[in-house]
């Protein structure tokens, strides 16, 4: 009979740059043990074919194993730069470097990625776990199974974790899947989730499911999953034991990095039991004695816990790390601007100049808990931070002093900040601080309405990692119009008029293509013919409450089209020459 290992690394798991602290590290370090060891990788639902169809005995005499990766966070796809430890490479990418050509059996390494699902927990678990660093998310599912070999399993609704509200407010449910023990609740957990990963993948899903926590209690195990097998293959557990023909269909037993091996040589252990036929266990006892290891020596527990997941998602990075609001030095002992609160971060208006910004922003001030200075332009600027260049423009540009004395905020202190600040994020949280301060604003969520922001976006997104961007587009003709004229800013030449608008839409479009969920798009002309359903939507993507009673719409009027008189014949066409398919993007003739 078959030994199969399937063993489980979990992304997040990134406290340390050492392989018993670091998955991605210990990843690597195993699939050359893997590979050297004589085994190969199956796809985890090519095994459970096998096992379904009783022919796991036909794989007798092979080496094999399988990989799986739990929680679905973009580290298992994707590069990211840790804060601490530099650039980690990702699973995917791991994988992809330990494939050979030359051998038929390692042309590619698969593995199955069990993804918590919900979109709204996952939203609060990146704040709450990796210091909202907007990294978990699911526009990747679709390409890690058409390109990395990656197949993508069900790992429930929100992981019963303790950070959610909804969780939270049941009693006893925090942390624990035992507690899914009602047809209601696993319709809540698992048949939703396996609705929305249908959606998104149809018939490509895996149709496996990874229980949170290794918890598996009997009604899912005997009830619930049997009356539900149209629907799901198999289930996982995290049992620290072998796939074999006499595995319980629906506690499919897996080994967790670290947590039933802590080193290489805990694995190759592990990886002997499965070619020796004997449980973890006893080949431990062959490989230590009867007492086990000596103190110190790392091996397989033999009765896991599921801890090791808990503990990969709640302290996956320092507490330090998780998007730490401004300097000492920028903050008021006496009024909560809630700059330190991740769940609350600033949000930012961004667009091509005289695009209806400045509207965008009246329209939401009106919401009794947000608040907007004048423009900062503080991610404008071109010049590093604390530069000559940069320092001349903050203490000298007219119209930054100008939008200071309309905060309210004193010239002398915000010279101080200026002096003390480390980084464009310390001066832009201690400026929110002092506007906070001098409108007796005791609590609330600021936001920044800078058009030309829109050119330090990236900046903005690293700086300020769990930020959304709001970003509003007016037809071109009325915005080269304007420009034109030169009401509000120097007149421009038709041609950069043009090349201003289509800078901005240009970033914008190809920001949202690495961030999708960080970017809420409206036009112009949809916020002035429906503004109430526009600020709506707007406070939706944010999370943000609608107050009714706060809100006030009759000074809004419609798009005019001054282009029409303002523009010759000649130039209408030249912008629609040079910016027609641009347009259309945006439902613009």
């Amino acid at each position: 009979m078959p030994h199969i290992p399937i063993l489980t690394y979990h992304s997040l798991n990134t406290r340390g740059s050492s392989y018993a602290d670091n998955d991605h590290v210990a990843l690597e370090q195993d699939l050359a043990l893997i590979k050297s060891a004589g085994f190969r990788v199956e796809r985890l639902p090519t095994l459970v074919t096998y096992f379904l169809e009783g022919r796991l005995e036909e794989l007798s005499g092979e080496r094999i194993c399988a990989l799986t990766f739990d929680d679905g966070v973009l580290h298992d796809f994707a590069d990211f730069y840790h804060p601490h430890i530099g650039l980690l490479k990702s699973f995917a990418r791991l994988l992809a470097e330990a494939s050979e050509a030359s051998r038929p059996e390692w042309q590619c390494v698969p593995a199955t990625a069990f993804v918590i699902v919900s979109p709204e927990a996952r939203a609060i678990l990146d704040v709450e776990c990796i210091a909202g660093r907007d990294q978990w998310h699911d526009h990747w599912w679709q390409e890690a199974v058409d390109r990395c070999h990656l197949d993508i399993g069900n790992h429930s609704w929100n992981h019963t974790h303790p950070a959610l509200a909804e969780v939270a407010d049941v009693p006893g449910m925090a942390g624990n899947f035992f507690c899914i023990d009602t047809d209601e609740r696993a319709r809540d957990q698992i048949i939703r989730a396996e609705d929305y990963l249908e959606g998104k993948l149809g018939e490509q899903r895996s149709r496996l499911f990874a229980y949170p926590y290794g918890h598996v209690n009997d009604y899912l195990r005997e009830t619930f999953f049997p009356a539900h097998a149209a629907r799901f293959r198999a289930a996982f557990s995290t049992a620290g034991d072998y796939f074999s023909a006499a595995s319980d269909r629906w506690a499919i037993p897996r080994f967790v990095c670290g947590e039933h091996w802590k080193t290489p040589e805990a694995l190759e252990l592990i990886l002997a039991g499965a070619v020796e036929g004997t449980k973890p266990t006893d080949n431990i006892s062959q490989r230590f004695g009867k007492n086990g290891p000596s103190p110190g020596e790392d091996v397989a527990p033999s009765s896991p816990s599921g801890a090791a997941q808990v503990q990969s998602l709640s302290a996956a990075m320092p507490v330090a790390d998780q998007a730490p609001g401004s300097s000492p030095a920028s903050r008021n002992s006496d009024t909560d601007t809630r700059l330190a609160d991740a769940k609350t971060p600033p949000f930012f208006l961004v667009g091509c100049v005289r695009s209806g910004t400045t509207l965008l922003r009246d329209l939401l001030k009106q919401q009794p808990d947000l608040h907007c200075p004048e423009e900062t332009h503080l991610f404008r600027w071109p010049h590093p931070f604390a530069t000559g260049d940069f320092n001349h423009i903050q203490r000298h540009n007219e119209t930054l002093i100008a939008h200071r004395k309309i905060d309210g905020v004193d010239e002398e202190r915000y010279l101080e900040l200026l002096g003390n600040a480390v980084s464009r994020r310390d001066l832009q949280d201690g400026y929110a601080a002092l506007f906070f301060e001098a409108k007796g604003i005791k609590t609330g969520r600021w936001f920044d309405k800078t058009p030309q922001n829109v050119y330090g976006m990236l900046l903005l997104s690293a700086v300020y990692p769990a930020a959304k961007f709001v970003h509003i587009v007016r037809h071109p003709l009325n915005v080269v119009a304007s420009l034109k004229a030169g009401k509000v800013m120097g007149p421009h030449s038709l041609q950069a008029a043009i090349n201003t608008w289509l800078e901005a839409v240009s970033i914008v479009r190809e920001f949202e293509t690495a961030w999708p969920d960080r970017l809420h798009t409206l036009t112009y002309e949809v916020l002035t013919t429906s503004p109430e359903d526009s600020v709506k939507s707007i406070l939706a993507f944010l999370g943000e409450p609608f107050d009714a009673a706060s809100a006030d719409f009759t000074r809004v009027h419609s798009e005019q089209n001054r282009f029409e008189r303002a523009l010759s014949p000649e130039e209408v066409e030249t912008v629609r020459a040079q910016l027609g398919s641009h347009m259309a993007r945006y439902g613009y003739a």
